[in-house]
């Protein structure tokens, strides 16, 4: 084994990349531009979100002022004192992500004797909501409840504040894999066909292909047209599979029609692919392809929906979420598997519309973009 060899060897891949500054930016400038992401989208905000929940019938006994303005002073809840018929409304509407309702007898001597009920009643539709919704309702219901018995022990431990749970969307029978799905398989469905049509057509243009179809009467607009089509029918197969495999074989809920469901990821995978045919001109092997997955794919996990509500993300990204096509299908996928929305709803069919919107934009520009090339 020589040294010399393998320090010769070391040298090779060292000038290989120094000459090549768009891996070494890759290398440098991406991972601190993901970071600087991720720390200002985590890090605490000055207007923090807050979840909106109404208030119903807090006037009811003597502890249900108390109680509501336990609530009200919560940090992270937004208490809002509605009627009955109005706190449905604002929950079908996602105006507010939970209801609680006080009941009719609602004094200090009652909860020392019998389990007094407080129903709450949650929209549902995002587990991560949710969790943080009813978590603070929990700790400040406690809360305030021990306050007013501290000096008062309950009668042999048969008394006390119960809570009782309802849901509008989803319900306490549904797993995190179900709550997940309606964001996980758009999520699927793009990342895998943005990588194969992103390297594959990049293959096309390096064996020559694309230059000799270019030479042929073929318009340019007809050539995009027609690897449209062909990496479309692998896409399309992928997108039946996955929602199948994850309706049927494992089995996930969903309160909508499995068929709208499909139509969303396929005509979110058409705009995956123009997006690739797009951005495959700007790589000039697959490693350079390959980049692209960062840059693309991560900042739709980050800003779609997936992790953090696009309501509550900080106000200088969330016109950005609304750029990327992730977050519509996100939103669409969410409303059919989950609240259970038809096609003809008309934010399935804004989302839809802006899908659309979006393939044929990329069409366009990968058009233009193969033009430019061979100009």
């Amino acid at each position: 084994m020589s040294a010399r060899r393998i320090a010769a060897v070391a040298r090779r891949i060292v000038e290989q990349f120094r000459r090549d500054r768009r891996t070494l930016g890759f290398l440098v400038v991406v991972p601190l531009l993901m970071l600087v992401l991720i720390g200002y989208l985590f890090q605490p905000q000055g207007g923090a979100s807050r979840e909106p929940v109404a208030l119903v019938n807090e006037d009811q006994g003597p502890l249900g002022g108390l109680l509501a303005e336990a609530l009200a002073g919560t940090p992270s809840l937004d208490a809002r004192r509605l009627s009955a018929g109005a706190a449905e409304a604002a929950l079908r509407e996602g105006a507010v992500h939970a209801t609680v309702t006080f009941p009719a007898t609602f004094t200090t001597d009652s909860l020392r004797t019998q389990r007094v009920p407080l129903a709450i009643r949650l929209e549902g539709s995002d587990l991560f909501v949710n969790a943080s919704t009813l978590g603070a309702i929990q700790r400040a219901s406690v809360e305030a409840v021990s306050s007013a018995l501290a000096r008062s022990p309950l009668a042999g431990g048969r008394g006390g504040l119960a809570l009782e749970i309802s849901y509008l969307h989803g319900g306490a029978d549904w797993g995190t894999l179900d709550y997940l799905a309606p964001v996980l398989i758009p999520y699927l469905a793009f990342f895998f066909v943005f990588l194969l049509t992103d390297v594959s057509f990049l293959r096309e243009r390096a064996s020559g292909t694309l230059e000799r179809l270019l030479a042929t009467p073929l318009h340019r607009a007809e050539l995009v047209l027609g690897y449209l089509a062909g990496f479309s029918v692998f896409a399309v197969v992928q997108s039946v599979i996955v929602v199948g495999f994850a309706l049927t074989v494992l089995g996930l809920k969903h309160a909508g029609s499995p068929w709208t469901i499909l139509v969303i990821n396929v005509i979110l995978v058409l705009g995956t692919v123009n997006l690739g045919l797009f951005l495959s001109a700007f790589a000039k092997n697959e490693f350079q392809a390959v980049q692209f997955i960062p840059v693309v794919v991560l900042p739709q996990l980050l800003l779609s929906g997936m992790l953090i509500p696009v309501d509550a993300l900080p106000d200088l990204l969330r016109p950005l979420a609304w750029l990327l096509p992730l977050t519509y299908a996100n939103e669409a996928s969410r409303a059919v598997m989950i609240k259970g929305a038809s096609f003809a709803d008309p934010l399935v069919l804004r989302d839809l519309g802006a899908l659309v919107l979006v393939a044929v934009v990329l069409a366009l520009a990968a058009t233009r973009t193969i033009r430019r090339e061979v100009a």
